[in-house]
């Protein structure tokens, strides 16, 4: 399978009931995998991005787990959306499928998806290959649904359109998923208020809706430590790498000793991971697609790192690359 068709493989086995979205290189063909080879699904391509992630989020506030496909650039159309959502409380898994590629020549996208893992403080994975694909898939619902959050599932060109072998149960039977936790459904102004001890936050119909979705991030933070989708590989004791997506292959090829950390998790970083790699390391770097978001995130931990002093991002590496310098 190609990213997209294991994307699209996850969602059915994840028993994903709603698909919705607006095209967009790359993630186009998740839609029309999922359309195709698993009708079980509803899909819809929408008007546009923040349509199709408002019907992803109707039908995860009715219970079903949903997802919706854009690429980064559509995701700015969909961000008051996706702001919303955040910090509300979730009752189906709700997850995003953003194609992402920073800097790529032949398209106009320069932007990073991470962003908006720091900007909304929600979750960002990023898988490495297909099996990868497919598996984040159906790890993003279950994250969504324990923590109560929207999840982005990070996917560039080379994932969606790399072919590489993946696992399936042949035998799988679907099942749609429906989790109606919650018995209504709210704006996270709610919560604002509440945590501000605001007049009438005492009000009984207010608890009833309170989402402490701070803690639930903490609660993640922590948690994710143990996630086996965060890998660590101690080799030897000079050279340590924190990375993740595709670059963690042209690592291993090209630093066969080196200490390796994979993150799968890459928004909120697996911190106790992190500095069992910086203390285990003489130098500890960073290599990861697209900005230098890990590692802004990283030196915020108090760890030094060195990354983009040594891998320019962009416009410098797109420049490079146009034969600009």
């Amino acid at each position: 399978m190609n990213g997209n068709e294991a994307v699209a493989r996850g969602a059915f086995e994840a028993g994903a009931k709603v698909a919705s979205g607006f095209p967009g290189t790359p993630s186009t063909e998740v839609m029309e995998y999922t359309q195709h080879r698993y009708p079980e699904i509803y899909c819809e391509w929408s008007t546009n991005e923040k349509v199709g992630l408002e019907v992803a989020i109707g039908a995860s506030f009715a219970g079903y787990r949903s997802f919706a496909v854009m690429k980064t650039v559509g995701l700015h159309v969909a961000a008051d959306a996706l702001g919303g959502a955040a910090g509300s409380q979730i009752n189906g898994g709700l997850v995003l499928v953003v194609g992402d590629d920073v800097g790529r020549i032949a398209g106009d996208d320069y932007n990073d998806v991470r962003h908006y893992g720091n900007m909304f403080n929600i979750p960002v994975l990023e898988p490495s290959e297909s099996q990868e694909a497919k598996d984040f898939m159906i790890k993003a619902f279950e994250i969504s649904e324990k923590y109560t959050t929207p999840v982005i599932l990070k996917i560039t060109s080379v994932i969606c359109k790399t072919t590489s072998k993946v696992s399936i149960d042949e035998n799988y039977a679907y099942e749609a998923k429906c989790r109606v936790k919650y018995p209504i459904s709210f704006s996270k102004v709610v919560m604002t208020t509440m945590m501000m001890n605001a007049k009438g936050s005492e009000h009984p119909k207010l608890i009833k809706c309170f989402n402490d979705f701070p803690a639930h991030m903490k609660q993640l933070a922590e948690d994710c430590n143990d996630f086996e989708i965060n890998k660590l590989e101690l080799k030897g004791k000079k050279i340590g790498v924190i990375t993740a997506g595709t670059p963690y292959f042209y690592t291993k090829e090209v630093l066969p000793e080196a200490s390796i950390l994979k993150v799968g998790l890459v928004m909120p970083l697996p911190e106790m991971l992190i500095r069992k790699l910086a203390d285990h390391v003489e130098e500890l770097y960073v290599i990861e697609d697209g900005h230098d978001i890990m590692e802004k995130n990283i030196k915020d931990l108090g760890v030094q790192v060195v990354g983009k002093a040594l891998f320019p991002k962009f416009p410098r590496n797109d420049a490079f690359y146009a034969g600009y310098y």
